[in-house]
């Protein structure tokens, strides 16, 4: 990797201060600035509670290149030719030439004492990441490491796309190439036409397509007299506008309601949550900040969302069910 460079990027985000709507006095685009100032984040190796160590990135094993070779290695790492694979914190202190366990991932505990010479390397170690773009010459054993221990840490995703942005919701920066920009357009729009052809599935059908806009509140009450083409169309704008926003939600939303159909179980679900939207519009449901309660029997049925959609998918709770349906239906016959 020696010679390579590589981009670690900050993620935009709103800002109390709404630096994050700076644009370029000469193009008019948004600077995507997160921080005022020259304000930087140092990041450090984090700790892992499930490993009891420190997120260094090097514990991963890789193809040891020192295996049956001649090359000199230093005493300390003679073993290291008999192996087919090996770790990559051996690797780099061979390649770096500094002692054996240099890298370790050793957390700090107490009484280990504070001193410099108490604390090991990445103990010590942290990488400042600019507001905007930090480039990572791999040349530099500096650099080197601190690209390792980024891309295990739950603050910076692997890319910008949206799969690895979920996998660390956390991540406040991700990495990225030089070739981002063409790589992102190419990845955004292969996502979008996938995400739309769903819409062509043929068991994404006109009933379900209303369902799932009721649940994404595109639409209220009863949508049986809509055309089929409305509908469509009304999915298939929420979609595009998801793309274009740099949140996840409305996409995640879309994803996770149409997923639904899928299973016995989701359809389910999905009727729950759709007879849950009517209740409401039909004020059988009263939602007061998250909290249902079912008004002629001043009866909380949820302090959740997810707690009302249980109620309503409750066995045991299908008589009174069955009640609101009868209030929903006399409703709209009225």
């Amino acid at each position: 990797m020696e010679g390579t460079k590589v981009f670690i990027k900050s993620i935009p985000r709103d800002t109390a201060t709404k630096i994050s709507e700076a644009r370029s006095g000469t193009t008019g685009k948004k600077l995507n600035k997160n921080k005022i100032g020259r304000c930087k984040d140092g990041l450090r190796a984090m700790y892992s509670a499930k490993t009891g160590k420190l997120l260094t990135g090097l514990t991963e094993i890789v193809n040891n290149p020192y295996y049956g070779k001649e090359k000199n290695v230093p005493s300390d790492f003679t073993y290291i030719k008999d192996l087919e694979k090996c770790s990559l914190q051996e690797v780099l202190e061979i390649k770096h030439k500094v002692p054996k366990g240099t890298y370790t991932d050793k957390p700090w505990l107490p009484g280990d004492g504070m001193r410099e010479s108490d604390l090991t390397f990445f103990q010590k170690f942290r990488k400042r990441l600019n507001d905007g773009t930090t480039i990572l010459d791999l040349s530099i054993f500096h650099d080197e490491l601190a690209y390792y221990m980024l891309k295990y840490s739950p603050l910076v995703a692997l890319s910008n796309k949206f799969e690895d942005r979920k996998l660390k919701p956390k991540c406040e920066y991700y990495i990225s190439d030089i070739n981002e920009s063409e790589l992102e357009k190419f990845s955004k729009r292969e996502k979008y036409h996938n995400t739309i052809s769903k819409l062509k599935d043929p068991k994404f059908t006109v009933s379900y397509q209303a369902k799932v806009a009721k649940v994404l509140e595109l639409v209220r009450g009863d949508v049986t007299s809509m055309k089929s083409e409305s509908i469509y169309l009304l999915i298939d704008s929420y979609i595009e506008e998801a793309f274009k926003s740099t949140k996840d939600e409305k996409l995640t939303l879309f994803e996770e309601t149409y997923d639904l159909i899928k299973t016995a179980e989701g359809k389910e679900r999905l009727e729950a949550m759709c007879l849950l939207s009517d209740l409401i519009q039909a004020r059988i449901l009263n939602d007061n900040r998250g909290t249902y309660t079912w008004l002629s029997k001043s009866l909380i049925i949820g302090q959740r969302k997810n707690d009302a959609i249980e109620f309503m998918l409750d066995p045991k709770k299908q008589p009174e069910v069955e009640e609101m349906k009868k209030q929903l239906k006399a409703k709209l016959l009225r």
